[in-house]
Parts: structure tokens; sequence; C-alpha cells
């Protein structure tokens, strides 16, 4: 027997469900440029506050389409909001030893699900970019995500940036970061 997701929801909170994640900032910024895109082309086509399912008004998108859809179109907004959370929302956590600044403390290092998992998780073979005097190369991709997402501007926590010395824990291995890539250590 299928479930869907919004079973037991009344239509008041699958609106708050669809307002939380959609124009909630906080919440909405926590999705890749990709989800969010997504989020709000699979939304929209299911609203009907403007009598007909899908419409855009002259004005573009608002809220008033959402809020003023009927019930079933809310629990069918809040159905896509939850599967496509589900699928590609959410994040990967990675720990970090913060040994260039941090005395040594454990940051985690949070990266969008949709951007990690589209990273390809492959080695390569130009040493210049990761493993200076090793043989072969590693996860550059994924490494470069957690040194983006470890910055303060990204992702705002009690620590310093990730920085050149600091060390990832990735898939079972340590990464040093370095000046030009990473080393594994």
């Amino acid at each position: 027997m299928k479930t869907n997701l919004t079973d037991g929801l009344t239509p008041t909170l699958a609106r708050e469900i669809v307002a939380d994640a959609l124009w909630t900032s906080n919440n909405f910024d926590r999705f890749a440029p990709a989800v969010q895109r997504e989020l709000l082309d699979e939304t929209w086509k299911l609203q009907d506050g403007y009598g007909i399912a899908g419409h855009t008004p002259p004005q573009g998108w608002d809220w008033s389409g959402i809020r003023d859809s009927s019930d079933a179109a809310a629990l069918k907004m809040a159905e896509c909001v939850l599967r496509i959370v589900t699928a590609k929302g959410g994040t990967v956590a990675v720990e970090v030893e913060m040994l260039a600044f941090g005395g040594g403390a454990i940051r985690t290092v949070d990266v969008p699900r949709a951007e990690w998992t589209a990273a390809p998780d492959v080695t390569s073979t130009r040493r210049t970019h990761l493993h200076r005097g090793h043989g072969t190369a590693g996860p550059v991709e994924r490494l470069g995500l957690i040194f983006k997402y470890g910055q303060n501007d990204f992702q705002p926590k009690p620590f310093p940036s990730v920085s050149v010395g600091d060390v990832i824990r990735y898939d079972g291995a340590r990464y040093k970061v370095e000046g030009l890539g990473f080393a594994r250590i």
C-alpha cells in the first residue's frame, strides 16, 4: 500500500509546510539553487489560487497564489515539497579538524545534499590539484565543497573559516587543506 506523505495533514498545516519551505528565507536558503528552483517550479504548477492550476498572474509568483489555493491544492503542494525535500534537501555533515586557527576543535561543515550528490566522487590523476607527492588524487570536487561551505561567508559558525592547515575527515581518510588543493595524510 502506497503511503501519501501528507496523510493526516490538515490543509492549514499543508500551507504552513509550503510557506516554511518556500517563503521562510532561513529554510529556503539552505537548499542548493537547483533545488530551490525545482521547489518553486513544481509547487507553483499545483497552486490554484488564481482559479486555474499553475496560472501565473501579471505580477508573477506571489504568496497569494499559495495562500488562496483550494484545500486539495494545498495538500498536493505539501506532498510536492515533502517529496523534493526528502529526496534532495538536507545536508551532508563532514568534520574538519581546525588546526590552523581553531586550536584543534572540530567544526562540522554542512554541504547541501544536492551539490554533494552532483559532485563526482572520483579520483583524478591531476596530482597538482590534490596530492603533492602521492600517485593518485582523490575526491577533489567534494573536498572543494567542504572547503567552500566551511567558509563563514557561506555558513557562519562560531569557528574560524576552514583554512590552509586544517584537516578534513572524509570517507575514512584525512585530507590536509593546502595552499593549492588538498593532501591525503
